[in-house]
């Protein structure tokens, strides 16, 4: 089988599909391993790397020509040409949203296997990893916000020996808003958790024992209430 390892073509998209450890354990196990020139070089893996796993470097083009194409983003509209009968497609593709890419599956006669819709013990387990990310890094860019010159009120987030820490309010309990929480109270903020379902804030009431935060079932009115109270609202 020959997997292609596809350079991500969206401006500002630096992630890779695969490492060079699991090209290794590609080659280690029969196949030939693809991959496009400085496909990881926005993920910290020089083109040596993948080299030295057994991947072979390769054009945009010739990296396409494989039995397995495997990238993080949907394909391009440029990339459509590639498309042929039989061959397979995995990333996190978002098809629902993208009529165009279907259509042009379809016609290929190509096969698409989004991650996002991958569901183990009734969890979307990849999107686990992503929203982790994202619940950090809200809370990073709150903080960043909240300085004057950036526009904000010249709060500092996690506060001082002398001056109280800022409140930050998540709307929502999923993972996102637990990794959210999670850093926000280790940075010592005041945290108030706005969760619809009273298993999930019992839940997340037990990871937090002893922390700094409120947890609140969702209402119209205690979403108003507790968005007066924000430095920072999450959601």
């Amino acid at each position: 089988m020959k997997v292609g390892v596809v350079k991500e073509q969206k401006a500002g998209e630096g992630r890779v599909a695969v490492t060079p450890e699991n090209v290794k354990k590609l080659v280690d196990v029969g196949a030939t391993v693809l991959v496009e020139k400085s496909a990881g070089v926005g993920a910290g893996f020089p083109d040596a790397d993948y080299a030295a796993a057994g991947g072979t470097i390769v054009s945009h083009a010739q990296s396409w020509d494989s039995d397995l194409v495997v990238k993080v983003k949907e394909p391009d509209e440029e990339e459509y040409q590639y498309f042929k009968p039989g061959q397979v497609v995995w990333g996190f593709q978002h098809l629902a949203s993208s009529p165009a890419t279907v259509k042009a599956m379809q016609a290929a006669g190509t096969t698409a296997i989004g991650g996002e819709t991958i569901v183990e013990n009734g969890e979307l387990a990849l999107l686990k990893p992503m929203s982790a990310i994202a619940g950090r890094r809200s809370v990073i860019m709150g903080a960043y916000y909240l300085e004057a010159q950036h526009g904000g009120e010249g709060i500092l987030l996690p506060g001082t020996p002398e001056v109280a820490s800022g409140t930050v309010v998540i709307f929502g309990g999923g993972n996102a808003a637990f990794n959210a929480a999670s850093l926000a109270l280790a940075m010592g903020c005041r945290v108030t958790i706005i969760e619809l379902k009273k298993d999930r804030r019992d839940w997340l009431a037990k990871q937090f024992t002893g922390e700094a935060l409120t947890l609140l079932p969702s209402t119209p009115e205690n979403l108003a209430a507790a968005i007066k109270t924000a430095d920072v609202f999450i959601s």
